[in-house]
């Protein structure tokens, strides 16, 4: 059987180094992008974060047989840089030959664990540093102003691990007014699990966040148990992360992990078990539902890894708008910023790259279209209200300071 021209798109590396405009590893073509298909159905109005669960599956399920995910193709560019603009779905003879369509339909249970899965209690020990990475710069910035007038030769860039298909009513508040009104409709929405590359010239190189494994990559969901396994039927894999390491030629050092939501942590199975993880120090109190459906599933992920390192925001400094920001290296190039919401402990990262900042959200922001309109995550996301506090004070320090690229959780 042919393969579709979506088919063929999505198995494109989609990989770009920040700041070479449209710049991007010879080897592989630029990322597909898409529009919004207007054709797809509504499928009513936002639900409440309690009783919404169990009209979350329903809702879901109806569109799953109703015939159709409808994506509409088109290959365009924003700024200078590359992200999906995704419509509600994709017809089922375009995509798999139908596969995705029969796996999301054929048991509440996928749906539920979509949702749970996401937001459960982190099963692996989080230990605070004793101490930052590394003795700051004296006397410390008073402005990221100053810190912007003097670059660092650091590069970064951003590779795409996989595609995956989620609830856009995760991804997205449809409570939030602005989303009431846009009309945006509540289907699955084609994602990208991304991972950041930052080069430093003297301490080596590191990952922000993790993509997946060689199984995974190798089309097995079933290496991981779980809840998870069910959810991750409808991956569709780029590039692994020992591949992605052997291509660039990485001397890893250590990971940086926005939070330790399952697709974010996919990829530890083929890293060092010593290679030192970084995370926010308060992302071992994550709240969740049901803790057990993905601790299965996180148990392999984590198999014979020490504890995580807890970055601590008492090691940073207050530099507005941000109460704390740790200068990881000593040296002004890489910053850790807690900012709770998603999780308790999740961090967004800001690279003084030396071709210009980047402020990598994490889930902060899944979709461009949620940082575009203001508008946080929703179902996936453990304390709305507090990410929606904190997503207006990126942007607001967006705003001030136009020379920073911004890289939302999922779309590139």
């Amino acid at each position: 059987m042919g393969r579709s021209s979506l088919e063929q798109n999505l198995d494109r590396d989609a990989s770009v180094e920040l700041g070479v405009v449209g710049g991007k590893h010879p080897a592989h073509p630029a990322a597909p992008q898409w529009v919004e298909d207007e054709t797809a159905p509504h499928l009513g109005a936002p639900m409440d974060r309690w009783d919404g669960w169990w009209k979350f599956v329903l809702l879901s399920l109806r569109h799953n047989h109703a015939g159709g995910l409808g994506v509409r193709g088109a290959v365009g560019n924003h700024g200078g840089a590359h992200h999906n603009k995704l419509g509600s779905g994709l017809p089922a003879e375009d995509f798999r030959t139908g596969v995705v369509l029969r796996r999301m339909s054929r048991a509440p249970i996928s749906l539920v664990a979509l949702v749970l899965a996401g937001c459960s209690a982190l099963p692996h020990p989080v230990e605070p540093l004793e101490g930052p990475l590394a003795v700051a710069s004296d006397p410390a910035p008073q402005s990221w102003n100053e810190v912007f007038a003097e670059p660092s030769d650091v590069e970064v860039r951003v590779e795409v691990a996989a595609h995956w298909l989620a609830s856009r009513r995760g991804l997205i508040n449809f409570k939030h007014p602005t989303t009431q009104r846009s009309q945006l409709e509540a289907g699955p929405q084609l994602i990208s699990l991304l991972v950041g590359v930052i080069r430093h010239p003297e301490r080596g190189d590191f990952l922000i966040d993790t993509g997946i494994d060689r199984t995974l990559a190798e089309g097995d969901p079933a290496a991981v148990r779980g809840a998870v396994e069910r959810i991750l039927e409808t991956l569709m894999p780029v590039e692994d992360i020992a591949s992605m390491r052997r291509r660039l030629s990485l001397d890893l050092r250590g990971v940086f992990l926005t939070h330790t939501h399952f697709d974010h942590v996919l990829g530890l199975p083929d890293l060092p078990t010593d290679l030192p993880i970084y995370v926010g120090e308060r992302e071992a109190d994550r709240r969740g539902l049901v803790a057990s459906l993905s601790r299965r599933g996180h148990k392999r992920v984590y198999s014979d890894r020490p504890p995580l390192q807890g970055l601590r925001a008492a090691d940073g400094i207050p530099l507005g708008p941000f109460a704390s920001a740790i200068d990881l290296f000593g040296d002004r190039s890489v910053w850790a910023i807690p900012m709770a919401g998603h999780t308790e402990g999740s961090i967004v990262y800001l690279v003084n790259a030396k071709n210009g900042p980047v402020l990598f959200l994490g889930d902060t922001s899944h979709t461009q279209w949620g940082w575009d309109h203001s508008v946080g995550p929703g179902l996936f996301s453990e304390d709305r209200e507090t990410n929606a506090r904190e997503l207006e004070t990126l942007r607001v320090f967006a705003a001030s300071h136009p020379q920073v690229r911004v890289v939302v959780g999922h779309e590139f």
